[in-house]
């Protein structure tokens, strides 16, 4: 209640404290800069550069059943029999072709067996049916022979009395290298068989060791390593 007009006066006056500085009172400037000063601070530490870096090992997903020496050996006894077994199959294989390979070249008994194994290969004669060339024949087929040709030698018919006359227009050597082409030709139709074989064998070992290798990658990450390093969060937590 107002009293008498001075104090009616004095009311309706501002208050000093709002008439310093504009309206702002030095207490609320100290306030401010107080303020001011504190998110400062908070943003300095927030962005700040660490003097020490401190390394955080990913948690693993899943924690491993085993150690590692416990999974190598596991994979061990399931690879070491049947790369064993694929082993012998190799060498085997590989033992063959060098074998071959070393014995390809062929011996005079061999030669001459060829020829006389292969009459019909090397030699011109009259087979027929057998019976070759009758007795009372043998003279008259001798006295005409093909000009070129020669009596490489005459063996008795596999059927009657009669015999093989056998002709040829090379001379011997000629015969025993065309035989040592044969021969080498039929065998290395059979070194190529094995190569194959060899092939075939590489490339299954080559698969086994593959897939081993893959297991062997992954036995080597179910390591105790991953039970040992602890991150922050379980301290967090607390």
């Amino acid at each position: 209640m107002i009293r008498n007009e001075f104090e009616k006066e004095t009311d309706s006056r501002p208050l000093a404290i709002n008439s310093i500085g504009n309206g702002a009172h030095p207490v609320h400037k100290q306030q401010e800069a107080i303020a001011d000063k504190v998110a400062k601070e908070e943003w300095e530490r927030k962005t700040a550069i660490p003097s020490e870096i401190i390394n955080v090992y990913p948690e693993p997903t899943e924690l491993p059943d085993a150690c590692k020496a416990e999974t190598l050996l596991e994979l061990e006894k399931k690879y070491y029999p049947v790369l064993k077994a694929q082993r012998i199959k190799l060498d085997d294989a590989y033992s063959k072709v060098t074998q071959m390979q070393a014995a390809i070249e062929p011996n005079e008994f061999e030669i001459m067996d060829e020829i006389e194994q292969k009459p019909y290969v090397y030699f011109t004669y009259e087979d027929n049916d057998g019976y070759g060339v009758f007795p009372e024949q043998i003279a008259d087929v001798i006295n005409n022979i093909p000009e070129g040709f020669r009596v490489a030698k005459i063996v008795k018919a596999s059927r009657g009395s009669g015999s093989f006359i056998y002709l040829t227009d090379k001379t011997q050597e000629e015969l025993n290298e065309v035989a040592k082409q044969n021969i080498l030709k039929a065998r290395n139709k059979v070194i190529d068989t094995a190569k194959q074989e060899l092939a075939n064998q590489l490339k299954v070992m080559k698969q086994l060791i593959g897939d081993y290798e893959v297991q062997k990658k992954q036995a080597l990450q179910a390591d105790i390593e991953q039970l040992v390093k602890l991150s922050g969060k379980y301290a967090k937590a607390i």
